[in-house]
């Protein structure tokens, strides 16, 4: 699922890449462990973004040991007994598993006997993460069903379809958390959920119009030369967006992590952008 909310490494100390996959390794290996090792398929780097703020925002100190990678016959420095690992791990399935849900319920031809079993694959563990996360499961199916909802009535409005995957990235992030801590938590999450939806609507645009699949820039703007006309106008409410997360993460206590996640929202999301831009010849 995605994976647009990562850092530009140019930009970043060594210390500071070298924290980042720990971070990343971390959630891999202990996540793997705390839920299946399926998921270890599905990472990507928007949930090692969305571990790396958790941890900032419940100041964790990260914890840093050397682990065997069953990926590579290696041991890793990889980030360990963090509470923000093991929340994001549950997230991760808990959210991967209404996925696969709602997918089953549009798939065709070959895809659709992938997607019938898919979900029952995950399901006993994602049952486990949601006894964890209480309250988790509701918040995370009734936004899915209500993206899904927009989706199939072809909404015309980038603002609204978008609310959805926002409002859920908010409530996800900000989980557990309490006065002002909560309110920071759920906007950051929810600006990088709407610049996640955004540019990941920009970046399937020639795919979604090939396959007549519901893309909301093309309800919109209908073809390739029209959306480049009006470009700017996306760029603009993404940056928008990524400006109300930088705002937000200037209110937390500045500690290791900062120079990381500012790097993220920065470089990172800037790279992702003109990347995406173009691909699309723009």
């Amino acid at each position: 699922m995605f994976g647009y909310v990562r850092v530009f490494s140019p930009q970043l100390k060594v210390w500071e890449y070298e924290l980042y996959k720990s971070i990343y390794c971390g959630l891999c290996k202990h996540g793997g462990k705390r839920t299946t090792r399926l998921t270890r398929f599905f990472l990507n780097y928007d949930f090692v973004a969305l571990a790396t703020v958790r941890m900032a925002l419940f100041e964790e100190v990260p914890n840093c040991e050397k682990h065997f990678c069953p990926y590579f016959p290696m041991k890793k420095m990889m980030v360990t007994n963090s509470p923000a690992i093991e929340f994001t791990s549950d997230a991760f399935i808990i959210l991967a598993y209404y996925k696969l849900l709602d997918d089953r319920k549009d798939t065709k031809g070959i895809k659709r006997i992938v997607t019938q079993l898919a979900p029952d694959i995950l399901k006993k563990e994602a049952n486990k993460a949601m006894l964890r996360c209480e309250g988790l499961e509701k918040i995370i199916s009734s936004e899915i069903d209500r993206l899904d909802n927009e989706e199939r009535n072809n909404c015309m409005s980038l603002d609204k379809v978008a609310d959805c995957f926002a409002v859920l990235l908010g409530e996800i992030l900000s989980y557990g958390l309490t006065d002002s801590k909560k309110r920071i938590a759920y906007e950051i999450g929810y600006h990088i959920g709407r610049y996640i939806y955004i540019i990941d609507t920009l970046d399937d645009f020639k795919k979604d119009k090939q396959k007549q699949n519901y893309n909301p820039l093309i309800q919109l703007y209908g073809d390739i030369e029209s959306l480049k006309k009006n470009i700017n106008e996306i760029t603009s409410t993404m940056k928008s967006s990524l400006c109300c997360v930088k705002k937000a993460i200037e209110l937390l206590e500045h500690g290791t992590l900062s120079g990381i996640i500012d790097n993220i929202i920065t470089y990172g999301a800037e790279n992702t952008i003109e990347k995406t831009l173009s691909s699309l010849g723009i």
